[in-house]
C-alpha cells in the first residue's frame, strides 16, 4: 500500500513496508475488528486508454460493519464515493454468482440469497488514480466520477471471481454467512408482517366495533361542513348529535 503526493512541486511517496495482508491486519488491529476470513484479495488494475488505475485489498469482518479507507490521487475521500461502490457491486455480483454456482441455497428455499447480503461485512482499502476526477464538493470528500464506478465494478467483478475460485475455504466461511444472514432477514420480515397483519385485522374489528362514534362529514359545499379534531373516544362521542 502506497500513496504518492506531489504539493507544492515536491513529490513524496508514503508507503507500508509490509504486505497487503499486514496491512489489513494492522487496521483491524487499530479499529479493535474481528476480521472473518484468514486471507485477502487483493486486485491491481490498470487502463491504459483512459490513464485509470486502481487498486483494492478486501477482506471481512464477523460483525457486518462496513469499514473502508479510500483515495483518489492520494487523497482520502472520506466519505467514499463511485470508485468505492464499484468495488462493492463487483464483489457483490461476484458472490452472488458463486452462490448460484456452487448450490448454496436449496430450491425449496423460500429466501433468495445474493451477495448483497454480505456486503455489509466488507473490511477493505481502494485507491484510484484517474484524470480530472470529479467530486461532490471542493473539499473532495466523495468521488461522483461514472467511470471510476465503471473501471472498479468490472474489475473486482473478475478478479474477486478468479481470487473465490481459488480460495474456496474461505468462499465457504462467506457463503454460509450469507445464507445464515439472508435467512434471518426473511425470518425478521415475516415476523414483521405477521405482527401487521394481526394489528390490521384488530384495528379493522375495532373500528366497527366503533362507527357509531363516528358520522358522515362529507360534502362539496364548505359553508355547510366544519371539521373537530377532539382526542379520545369520549370527546367524539360528545360530538354526534
Amino acid at each position: 500500500i502506497y500513496i504518492d503526493v506531489t504539493f507544492d512541486g515536491v513529490k513524496k511517496l508514503y508507503y507500508f513496508q509490509g504486505s497487503d495482508k499486514e496491512y489489513i491486519d494492522l487496521l483491524a488491529k487499530r479499529t479493535k475488528t474481528k476480521l472473518f476470513i484468514d486471507d485477502v484479495c487483493t486486485f491491481e488494475a490498470e487502463n491504459p486508454t483512459t490513464n485509470m488505475w486502481g487498486k483494492a485489498v478486501i477482506s471481512f469482518d464477523k460483525e457486518g460493519e462496513t469499514k473502508v479507507w479510500s483515495y483518489v490521487e492520494g487523497f482520502p475521500t472520506i466519505e467514499n464515493g463511485t470508485h468505492v461502490d464499484g468495488v462493492k457491486a463487483g464483489v457483490t455480483r461476484a458472490i452472488t454468482q458463486y452462490l448460484k454456482q456452487n448450490n448454496y441455497v436449496p430450491k425449496s428455499a423460500k429466501f433468495n440469497v445474493t451477495g448483497a447480503d454480505i456486503i455489509d461485512n466488507i473490511f477493505m482499502v481502494v485507491l484510484l488514480e484517474m484524470e480530472n476526477p470529479l467530486y461532490d464538493a471542493q473539499t473532495k470528500n466523495r468521488l461522483t466520477s461514472r467511470d471510476a464506478f465503471e473501471f472498479m465494478s468490472v474489475n473486482s467483478y473478475t478478479y474477486f471471481l478468479a481470487w473465490a475460485n481459488t480460495h474456496r475455504n474461505e468462499m465457504d466461511k462467506l457463503c454460509k454467512l450469507a445464507v445464515l444472514k439472508a435467512k434471518a432477514a426473511f425470518a425478521a420480515k415475516e415476523a414483521r408482517d405477521n405482527t401487521m397483519n394481526t394489528v390490521s385485522v384488530k384495528n379493522i374489528v375495532s373500528s366497527k366495533l366503533n362507527f357509531k362514534n363516528f358520522t358522515d362529514c362529507s360534502g362539496n359545499n364548505p359553508k355547510e361542513n366544519e371539521i373537530y379534531i377532539c382526542e379520545g373516544l369520549s370527546a367524539s362521542s360528545a360530538l354526534v348529535g
